[in-house]
């Protein structure tokens, strides 16, 4: 049964007579290739160009250096005089922006560039992987289309948006998989999400970079701890965050469950990544975190248990031998020889100098993801979960959307989006929001306190 998928994951590792860690990264899009990586410093406008091309059809590298002022003044419908062009020129250029697209309307999210060099290549693996992922089964393509956004208000915008250059149609055939302990996050995505398109277009226009950076990193780090856990609840992994403007003790709950545990988990992650595509290869499934491989195997009819053994077990002699790893004794339990696995490519890795900084180029995007937006470093506490003011009150803003809500309701609310605070943060949320008049003091219910809607 098992020997089928022996030859399958062997070829799929060779690479001619050699053989090699390729992966077909359906768990997570980053990459090992160190010009490929992506820095942010554009924060993820690039992303969401190439993710909004994706959703739309379009070819995810858009038609290059566009100059969309420059278009629109050469269009025959835009009838001036010759004496009056540099002036005209200008003002669609002020509306445009220099430095960066100033988003108008949705439909200019399609005209964002990705970064130049190698590094676009890995944006647009971060955006393929959004769409599968975070955008499947979601009808948004009308949002970027949105015939009247803004028209009524503003002639030059629908002018501007009505001569855009057509972009050329394009394909995605990416391959990637929500793990079911993950779907928790994909959901909760999709509530917040369906609702700004129906309700609040324009929230989700001008946040749209924001609400995408937050819920990268935390499908990334819930990622990291589902794949380092022992069990396979759906539950949350708590993830305590500190507010901008707070101070830390070695006491605190951030200090424990904060980023430092995601950090030490992340060194091994490319690892795990190895063992767990090789394993679902191996066993026949798809998309199983290592707690869901466990889980499943020791569901298997007990004939089937043994002939896997024995399949894994040539597998790993299979690959040390090409790895040039000694030969060991294996033991005969499935979690012994998972664990055994996992340092068998641990040793090829680090033996191997053509690999050094492969593992640990693979979850830096991560790292620098939530250095830009969703990471303080805090003395000697190094790197912590982190929320300025801003982020905190765009959250609440989702978190409550029209009605008001308990302030305690607020709280789960924010913890259903990977955001757990100790009572000395709750007590400094509810000392702001007071502080912005953002407290319903006309409750009849006593001591309950409402968090006013803030969209």
């Amino acid at each position: 049964m098992y020997s089928e998928n022996y030859d399958i994951l062997k070829n799929h590792l060779k690479r001619g007579n050699k053989f090699s860690y390729m992966r077909k990264n359906i768990f997570l899009p980053f990459t090992t290739n160190k010009n490929q990586r992506i820095t942010f410093d554009n924060g993820v406008l690039p992303i969401i160009g190439a993710l909004s091309r994706l959703l739309c059809g379009k070819d995810v590298r858009g038609i290059g250096d566009l100059n969309i002022s420059e278009n629109i003044m050469r269009n025959e419908n835009f009838d001036v005089d010759s004496s009056d062009e540099f002036y005209a020129n200008l003002l669609v250029e002020e509306y445009l922006g220099e430095d960066k697209l100033n988003i108008l309307h949705p439909k200019l999210f399609l005209y964002l560039p990705l970064s130049e060099g190698p590094e676009g290549s890995g944006e647009i693996k971060i955006a393929q992987f959004l769409k599968n992922e975070f955008f499947n089964d979601l009808n948004i393509e009308n949002f970027f289309y949105e015939n009247d956004y803004r028209y009524n208000s503003n002639i030059l915008i629908e002018f501007i948006v009505d001569n855009l250059k057509e972009l050329p149609d394009g394909e995605n055939d990416s391959e990637s998989c929500v793990p079911k302990p993950m779907e928790v996050v994909i959901n909760t995505f999709k509530e917040d999400i369906q609702f700004l398109l129906l309700n609040h277009k324009d929230f989700l226009v001008n946040n749209f970079d924001s609400i995408l950076s937050f819920y990268m990193f935390f499908y990334f780090v819930q990622f990291i701890l589902k794949s380092a856990s022992n069990t396979t609840s759906f539950e949350l992994e708590k993830t305590f965050y500190l507010l901008d403007w707070e101070t830390v003790s070695k006491n605190r709950s951030c200090v424990k469950l904060g980023y430092r545990r995601v950090f030490n988990y992340s060194t091994s992650l490319l690892i795990k990544i190895d063992a767990m595509e090789h394993l679902n290869i191996l066993l026949g499934t798809y998309g199983l975190l290592p707690s869901e491989l466990i889980e499943y195997f020791n569901e298997l009819d007990k004939s089937y248990q043994i002939e896997f053994i024995d399949c894994f077990k040539s597998w790993i002699d299979y690959v040390r031998s090409e790895e040039s790893l000694e030969k060991i004794d294996l033991p005969n339990e499935f979690e012994d020889l998972f664990s055994i696995y996992l340092k068998s490519i641990e040793d090829s890795y680090s033996l191997n100098k053509t690999r050094h900084g492969t593992v640990s180029r693979y979850k830096i995007i991560i790292d620098d993801l939530g250095r830009k937006y969703f990471l303080k470093r805090r003395g000697r506490f190094g790197y912590m979960f982190n929320l300025n003011q801003e982020m905190l009150i765009l959250i609440t803003a989702i978190c409550i959307k029209d009605d008001k809500i308990k302030i305690t309701d607020l709280f789960d609310e924010y913890e259903k989006r990977g955001i757990f605070f100790d009572r000395d943060s709750r007590e400094s949320i509810v000392e702001l929001f007071n502080k912005l008049n953002l407290i319903d003091k006309k409750s009849d219910s006593g001591d309950i306190q409402y968090v006013k809607s803030i969209l």
